[in-house]
C-alpha cells in the first residue's frame, strides 16, 4: 500500500474512534463492540500501519535493477514466479488502481444491506471493518519491509524507469492491494452470511465478491508489480483477516424461554438467536 493511502486510512480510523460510543448502542448488527478492547486495538493497528509506511519510505533503494545497476538476476527467482518476468503493462496497473477502489464501494453495499434506519448497525459493521483493514495494512507492511523482495519489473531492463530507484520497488512480497481486496470481500460476504443466515443469496454473494477481488491480483501480475506467489499469499492473508476479525466480534447467541400456561398443560418454548 502507498504511504498516502495508509495516512488516509489513519484519518478515517481517528474519525471512527470518535464514533465508537455511538456504535456501541444495541442494534441488528451481527457484531458486538467492546470499547475497552476495540478502541486500543483499532488505534494500535492504525499506528503500526502508519508507522511502518512512514519508515518504509526512507529505506534504502534496491540492490539491483536501479538506474545505475544491472537488472536483477532472473536465476534467483523460483520457476513458478519466473513465468511473470517480462510482463510489464502500465495499462494493467491503471486498471488495478481502479479495481482497488472497490472495497470502498463494499462499505456502501453493507450500508444498503443494513438499511438506512439501522445506521447504528452499519456503524458497528464499519468499525469492525476498519479494524480488519488497519491490521491487514499493518501486517502486510511489516512483512514487506522485512522481506524487501524486488518487484518483477526490476528484472526487466528499462521498465518503469522513474520507479526503479525507490524503496517501494523492493516491496513485492506480499501484495498489499490483493490482501486489501480480499479482506474487504470476505468481510462483506461473511457479514451478509451472518445477517441473512437462511438466504439463498449467500451462495451467490460469496463467489461474486471473491471473483471481484480476484481481478486485482491478476492485473497486478500483468502490470509487473507482483509475482504470482506475492498475490497468492496476499489473497490468503487478506481472506484470513477478513474472516477472523469479524468472527471475533460476532454477537453472542441470545437464549429466550417462553412459558405458555393453559387449563390443560404447561409448555415451555426455548429459542436461541445467533
Amino acid at each position: 500500500m502507498s504511504r498516502r493511502l495508509s495516512w488516509r486510512v489513519s484519518c478515517v480510523a481517528v474519525f471512527v474512534c470518535g464514533l465508537l460510543r455511538v456504535a456501541h448502542a444495541e442494534g441488528p448488527s451481527p457484531y458486538q463492540l467492546k470499547l475497552v478492547v476495540d478502541l486500543p486495538v483499532l488505534a494500535l493497528g492504525t499506528a503500526l500501519w502508519a508507522g511502518t509506511s512512514a519508515i518504509g519510505g526512507s529505506a534504502a533503494p534496491p540492490h539491483c535493477g536501479t538506474s545505475t545497476t544491472e537488472p536483477c538476476n532472473v536465476g534467483q527467482v523460483n520457476p513458478f514466479d519466473r513465468l511473470s518476468i517480462g510482463l510489464v503493462d502500465p495499462s494493467m496497473r491503471l486498471g488495478a488502481n481502479i479495481v482497488g477502489a472497490l472495497p470502498f464501494a463494499f462499505v456502501i453495499v453493507d450500508f444498503v444491506d443494513a438499511g438506512a434506519r439501522n445506521w447504528r448497525s452499519w456503524l458497528t459493521d464499519f468499525v469492525v471493518f476498519a479494524e480488519a483493514l488497519a491490521w491487514d495494512g499493518a501486517i502486510q507492511d511489516i512483512v514487506r519491509r522485512a522481506s524487501r523482495r524486488p518487484r518483477p519489473f526490476l528484472y526487466t531492463d528499462g521498465a518503469y524507469a522513474g520507479e526503479r530507484d525507490s524503496a517501494e520497488a523492493t516491496y513485492s512480497f506480499y501484495s498489499g492491494h490483493t490482501a486489501f481486496a480480499f479482506t474487504a470481500a470476505t468481510f462483506l460476504a461473511y457479514t451478509f452470511h451472518l445477517r441473512h443466515p437462511t438466504s439463498r443469496w449467500r451462495y451467490v454473494v460469496w463467489p461474486v465478491l471473491l471473483s471481484l477481488a480476484a481481478v486485482e491480483p491478476v492485473l497486478r501480475v500483468l502490470a509487473g508489480d507482483h509475482f504470482p506467489t506475492d498475490v497468492l499469499i496476499g489473497a490468503v492473508a487478506g481472506s484470513a483477516i477478513g474472516i477472523l476479525v469479524p468472527a471475533l466480534h460476532r454477537r453472542a447467541p441470545t437464549l429466550s424461554v417462553t412459558p405458555t400456561v393453559t387449563a390443560e398443560r404447561v409448555t415451555v418454548a426455548v429459542g436461541m438467536r445467533f
